[in-house]
């Protein structure tokens, strides 16, 4: 995504729900790692972590606004970030797999 579409509040706010997510998905002993990475005007973010993973039908379904697997979830976070995203001309890509965490990035 451009810098300069970007602001800092939207910013601030994927990085808080992606971080969240991360950290509601591991237990004691998983690892959450975050990248940051500037090409030119272009921001690549990178958050993976080895925590629960999603099954392919959540994942298929995780951007989707109140979709949630969490008793407390409010199914927002995710769909917050795609949203975001879309709107600076960005891209959002997951990996995730059961049992093996997940790997989110934003370009």
């Amino acid at each position: 995504m451009c810098l300069g579409t970007w602001n800092e509040n939207g910013l601030r706010r994927v990085v808080e729900n992606l971080v969240t997510n991360a950290i509601h998905a591991c237990r004691s002993g998983d690892t959450i790692s975050i990248k940051l990475q500037r090409e030119g005007e272009t921001l690549l973010m990178e958050i993976k972590d080895t925590g629960s993973g999603m099954t392919p039908d959540v994942k298929v379904r995780c951007t989707e606004l109140f979709f949630t697997t969490k008793p407390r979830g409010s199914g927002i976070g995710l769909a917050l970030v795609q949203d975001l995203t879309s709107s600076a001309n960005g891209q959002l890509h997951i990996e995730s797999l059961p049992s093996q965490g997940t790997a989110i990035s934003v370009r």
